[in-house]
């Protein structure tokens, strides 16, 4: 972790800083607010509230109050009538105000958008825009969303292809944004290798891939198990079987993955996990760890399955093209090429040799460039010189004293 406990080396101590989350679920995006909330705490000595757009309880918010961090709801929904949303928009600045935030942090599209909006208002210091995606967002209007964008002293995107989405598709002027690489440390797994294995019922010979992500949309599970069945069908001509661990929140699309896995008779070949609480687990107890998302900002998942040592395939998109580096381009294919991803899969599976080697390269390249360290010192001279900048957040602190 970065800094010390030294008065100089705490240069936010006695800062509210307030979170914004869109969601109570522990996806990649809250996995990083967490990592930065917690530096922001007990590094820099700023006083860090979480407030999510929704009153749903979920692993995020078990997780920021185990933390000893206060976690606050107000319902958002953004959507229907223009009245409709100026109702969501008041009801969210009181919500945001009543923290008395120096320093907002916002993550998302529409937590974003409506702190974008609301951080003066609300009387903060300055906001500071996180870009952990490169989705499409219609929810507001491309006016409303440019000036939000405009209005935000500082956007962060974690990765280098994030920083050009915030330019061409939200307007941001390019001088305010800063690239900062999301950091990951790789836990200790619950249970081994063939603890997970057993459980299972998988042998030590079987080829397992993993996919750790929710099911939306974006994530494109059906070209995965169109690929999954000529991956099956191969191995087993091979004299060995083939077994998809899929973790993941069920919402919004595990049922219709269901149904293409019945429908593409994988239903000894393909398991449903949901949710697990061991991912380096699954991840250690696979051979491959993939990823088939149509868009992605810096997949965290991948990276941890990087760092564990494990070799990964996925999709040809930017994000994943930064996270494998060049060594790990052969090992994408293209957007919805059933074909070529079960050929890239089926290559790893029939070469052990190079499975080792690729995972052990992936786990130096994640402890050379995706380190917890790296990103948190990042922040720091970002955060520090942003309320340099914005001055008034040490003016309020040394009135509130």
């Amino acid at each position: 972790m970065i800094g010390g406990n030294s008065p100089t080396s705490r240069p936010l101590a006695g800062l509210r800083a307030t979170v914004v989350l869109n969601w109570a679920d522990l996806g990649g995006a809250e996995q990083n607010a967490l990592t930065v909330a917690r530096s922001l705490r007990d590094d820099l000595g700023a006083d860090v509230e979480f407030l999510a757009l929704t009153d749903r309880q979920g692993r995020a918010a078990d997780a920021v109050r185990a933390l000893g961090m206060a976690w606050r709801s107000v319902v958002v929904n953004w959507d229907g009538s223009k009245r409709a949303k100026a109702d969501d928009f008041t009801r969210f600045l009181l919500a945001l105000r009543r923290g008395k935030p120096d320093l907002v942090i916002s993550y998302c599209s529409l937590p974003n958008v409506l702190c974008g909006l609301a951080w003066r208002p609300a009387g903060a210091s300055t906001s500071v825009w996180q870009q952990q995606d490169v989705s499409p967002f219609k929810r507001a209007r491309d006016s409303t969303r440019r000036r939000a964008a405009g209005r935000t002293p500082v956007l962060v995107a974690n990765a280098a292809h994030g920083a050009e989405h915030l330019v061409s598709e939200w307007g941001a002027p390019r001088e305010r944004i800063r690239v900062i690489r999301s950091g990951i440390e790789v836990g200790p797994a619950m249970r081994d290798r063939d603890e997970w294995r057993a459980r299972l019922g998988l042998s030590s010979d079987d080829f397992v891939a993993c996919m750790v992500a929710h099911f939306r949309r974006s994530k494109d599970h059906q070209t995965l198990l169109r690929s999954w069945r000529r991956v099956v069908d191969g191995l087993d001509q091979d004299g060995r079987r083939a077994v998809l661990l899929l973790a993941g929140d069920a919402y919004p699309m595990q049922d219709a993955a269901k149904a293409l896995a019945f429908d593409l008779r994988l239903d000894e070949s393909v398991r449903f996990l949901g949710v697990v609480d061991d991912v380096p687990g699954v991840v250690r107890a696979a051979d491959v760890s993939v990823l088939s998302s149509l868009r992605e900002g810096l997949p965290r998942s991948l990276l941890e399955s990087m760092g564990a040592g494990v070799a990964v395939a996925g999709t040809d998109i930017p994000g994943i093209r930064e996270a494998v580096g060049a060594e790990g381009v052969p090992f994408l294919a293209a957007l919805h090429d059933v074909d070529a991803l079960a050929d890239v899969l089926l290559v790893l599976a029939r070469d052990s040799d190079l499975r080792e080697r690729l995972g052990a390269s992936y786990a130096r390249r994640v402890a050379q460039e995706f380190t917890v360290d790296r990103m948190l010192a990042s922040y720091r001279e970002t955060l520090v010189e942003a309320l340099g900048s914005a001055g008034g957040g040490r003016r309020r602190l040394r009135a509130r004293r």
